[in-house]
């Protein structure tokens, strides 16, 4: 239709179909009013962003709190033990909202490789209270691939156990965690016709670790760390030197460097894998 060839007499019948009158309760209705509604969660959960001051869910599971509506909110509701709950509705006359809240997982499974090149498995506990944790794991050097070497594989008669104190500096419902540790190491050895003893050349170690952790699929989350260490030797060299030659010249591509009388450091050291959540 070409409006400007068309009488309005014709056109408005029309436009009036087409775009039907507002009802008359449309232009009468005020400013948004006030409405008490119910916020229901766990008992003790720390409910902020409906009002100047933090809500608390009393021992009934319920807060109170009134707010104009109609509207659109957000809250962020925290409990300790439970997976932060970040969550956004429209407020239009109901009197009650609920907060889904999921226990956080507190146990953890790590596989990975340490360096990319030798596997190793590790159990973490999540302190529930903080956002600490607790690991011990388990590194193999029995099998890992070689590196400078003419051969695929490489085997070594050794094992690492290490113990970690750590925190998480990011909040739990961040979809990517960052988090720093610190804790011993300690090498064992296993040689052919040998007896299970520690490790002379390589004892005992200490370790720094920031590590980045992000979703995979389900429980599962990936990660990557970062972990400076110190090594207490009573021969820098010889264990620098005991990773090989590279095209018959020293092995300058690993980083080791070394501290005589007693310690060696690796300040590039990483670990990486899939950590099963539960």
């Amino acid at each position: 239709m070409d409006i400007s060839r068309e009488r309005w007499d014709d056109i408005v019948p029309l436009l009036a179909r087409k775009y039907p009158a507002l009802d008359p309760l449309a232009y009468t209705r005020g400013p948004p009013a006030a409405v008490s509604v119910i916020i229901r969660a766990k008992p003790g959960t720390v409910i902020t962003g409906l009002s100047p001051k933090p809500l608390a869910a009393g021992p009934d599971g319920t807060a109170s709190v009134d707010l104009p509506s109609p509207a659109p909110y957000s809250l962020r509701a925290t409990l300790v033990g439970y997976v932060p709950v970040q969550m956004t509705f429209y407020l239009d006359g109901q009197s009650e909202i609920s907060v889904d809240q999921v226990r956080s997982p507190w146990l953890y499974f790590d596989g990975a490789f340490l360096d990319g090149l030798f596997p190793g498995v590790s159990v973490t506990y999540a302190v529930p209270t903080f956002p600490g944790f607790v690991r011990v794991g388990f590194t193999s050097f029995r099998a890992g691939l070689a590196v400078n070497q003419d051969q695929l594989l490489t085997s070594l008669p050794l094992s690492q156990i290490t113990l970690l104190f750590g925190w998480y500096v990011s909040p739990q419902d961040r979809p990517r965690r960052f988090y720093l540790g610190a804790g011993p190491l300690l090498r064992v050895t296993l040689p052919p016709g040998g007896s299970f003893t520690i490790d002379h050349l390589l004892p005992w170690g200490v370790q720094l670790v920031a590590g980045w952790e992000f979703p995979f699929t389900g429980n599962l989350h990936a990660f990557i760390e970062l972990a400076p260490t110190l090594y207490a030797t009573p021969e820098p060299k010889l264990f620098v030197d005991s990773f090989g030659t590279n095209n018959g010249s020293p092995n300058a591509t690993l980083p080791y460097l070394n501290f005589p009388p007693s310690f060696a450091v690796n300040p590039f050291e990483v670990r990486f894998g899939v950590r099963w959540m539960l």
